[in-house]
């Protein structure tokens, strides 16, 4: 798209979502022309978020909930396949800190050196 003053190449400012009708504006002379939008603003990617995290060797399982993002922390395990299975567990009870014990006794996880480890 070219400036209808000076002939310019016009530079995509933004678009409006509702009418998808991008603004242009000339970095030459700076004036502003509505236009069709032949840029496509990047989709931002859904961030899933991720229940647990590797630090020193242990697999962190933890949820953020609220607006506050308040951090409900389930325990560290020692490899990714039991993290992931407590993962699981954790969501069909409705990441309920009071069925941590329970979820542990399922999998058969014991305790070893502040680390919960599938036996």
């Amino acid at each position: 798209m070219y400036c209808s003053e000076c002939g310019e190449s016009m530079q995509w400012r933004c678009t409006d979502n509702r009418t998808n009708i991008a603004k242009y504006k000339c970095p030459h002379c700076g004036n502003v022309q509505l236009g069709e939008d032949d840029y496509k603003e990047p989709v931002p990617t859904v961030h899933i978020p991720k229940y647990y995290y590797f630090k020193d060797g242990r697999y962190i399982v933890r949820k953020f909930v609220g607006r506050e993002h308040r951090c409900i922390y389930i325990g560290s395990y020692a490899d990714e396949d039991t993290a992931n299975k407590v993962v699981e567990k954790m969501i069909e009870y409705d990441w309920d800190k009071n069925k941590v014990p329970l979820v542990h006794e399922e999998l058969n996880i014991q305790r070893i050196n502040r680390t919960w480890v599938c036996a």
